[in-house]
């Protein structure tokens, strides 16, 4: 309590009602006649008690909130303000419980982060250690004194190989750092689908012919989207039908235009997904069981980054009749 009448506003307020009552008093004593000036005295006592009675209950809850604040912040996030429902403080624990409420949310969004970092760093690793590895062994085999013409060609042709699988890791890579880090701004232009499609083959054309593809293209019209990135996404979709489809396959490009979107289907006669891998193949670093051997698992993961960019979706399923089936759509 002596700690209350130390505060400057309780101070003030008792200063100002104690003159107050005095004045009344004598105002009283004066006007009308002892008794009530008398009354008048014990009214304004029992006023005064009153209000520094309940200013000290309030101030005890404050104090109560404040030590609550300070469990919150260094020892139990989740603990709640359940006790102040009442007057003043309970628009203030509202408050402060909405403030709790967001940092709560961010915390459990930095953990989340954390872990995905500590994954992707993990996968990264092991991604790069394995061609690391591998060429490792590589230049050992070329320090040997009897190495043939042949051998000398082949291993080379592996080193070149797993140099091309790291370069396109560290590419991918560096894309999705900038498109999580919002560094891309993708533009809405309106691109003719043929060219866009022209665009996406273009890095894939001798594979396609070693390998001896039938790529049937039935695309027509336009579409909004950014023509650069757009290309990029489905060159990563046509080379996952590639790799999966065998020699003398068939890859089926297709188009459809109403007024909600502009649809491109990409559809192969390969193996077709594994069911329990569907759900997952669009996760960085995922490999299905039917993954080609030098597949990185995070071409498709970037392709739908890219489509997700522009408020577009991309999905994948199994064909009734065998293979695999990718659905763009850029909605109008």
């Amino acid at each position: 309590m002596l700690k209350l009448l130390r505060n400057p506003e309780i101070k003030k307020s008792l200063i100002v009602s104690l003159l107050l009552s005095v004045a009344l008093t004598i105002i009283a004593l004066f006007i009308l006649d002892l008794q009530a000036a008398i009354l008048i005295a014990l009214i304004s006592l029992f006023w005064q008690g009153y209000y520094l009675i309940d200013k000290y209950h309030y101030y005890q809850k404050l104090a109560r909130l404040g030590e609550d604040l300070d469990q919150i912040l260094y020892h139990n996030l989740n603990l709640k303000l359940d006790d102040y429902t009442e007057g003043e403080l309970s628009i203030l624990a509202s408050n402060i419980e909405k403030i709790l409420t967001r940092m709560r949310e961010q915390q459990a969004l930095l953990v989340k982060d954390k872990h995905f970092l500590a994954d992707s760093l993990a996968d990264v690793s092991h991604q790069l250690r394995t061609p690391l590895a591998s060429l490792n062994l590589l230049f050992n085999r070329l320090k040997q004194k009897e190495l043939s013409q042949q051998d000398y060609q082949l291993i080379m042709q592996d080193i070149y190989r797993l140099l091309n699988q790291i370069e396109r890791l560290l590419d991918n890579l560096l894309i999705i750092a900038k498109l999580d880090a919002g560094a891309i701004v993708f533009r809405h232009d309106t691109v003719k689908a043929a060219d866009l499609i022209t665009k996406a083959i273009k890095p894939l054309e001798i594979k396609l012919e070693l390998k001896d593809i039938d790529l049937q293209i039935e695309v027509q019209g336009d579409l909004q989207c950014d023509f650069f990135w757009t290309a990029e996404a489905l060159t990563n979709v046509i080379k996952n039908c590639l790799e999966h489809c065998s020699a003398a396959g068939v890859i089926k490009l297709k188009s459809l235009k109403n007024p909600l979107y502009f649809e491109i289907t990409v559809e192969d006669n390969g193996t077709g997904f594994d069911p329990q891998d569907l759900p997952h193949i669009f996760e960085r670093f995922y490999r299905g069981k039917n993954a080609a051997p030098d597949s990185i698992g995070i071409g498709l993961a970037l392709a739908r980054q890219i489509v997700h960019e522009q408020g577009g979706t991309l999905k994948a399923a199994n064909k009734a009749n065998g293979g695999a089936l990718f659905t763009f759509r850029f909605y109008k």
